[in-house]
């Protein structure tokens, strides 16, 4: 399990998924639409499209696998902490 961190630079909505041993990929495709919210995370293997619904505490929604769809969810936390480089999504 990762960590999700989102944040504004230069006006424009940033997203990072840091997985659990610390590399951190940069968020590709990030869009929010009222309540709605989706992005790519781009692997070297594959590319997972996430989509989900969010509030001020809380976002879940679903991803697809080539077998199953996959539910997840995320909580707000206000420890940030230092942001780590990320790498940039392969095009």
């Amino acid at each position: 399990m990762g960590t999700l961190r989102f944040l504004r630079r230069e006006g424009e909505l940033v997203g990072l998924y840091v997985s659990p041993n610390g590399p951190a990929t940069l968020l590709s495709n990030l869009q929010v639409a009222g309540s709605r919210i989706s992005w790519d995370l781009v692997t070297p293997r594959t590319t997972w499209h996430l989509r989900g619904t969010f509030t001020d505490a809380w976002m879940n929604g679903t991803f697809q696998t080539t077998t199953r769809t996959v539910q997840w969810t995320a909580t707000k936390s206000d420890a940030a902490g230092p942001l780590p480089t990320p790498t940039r999504p392969a095009p």
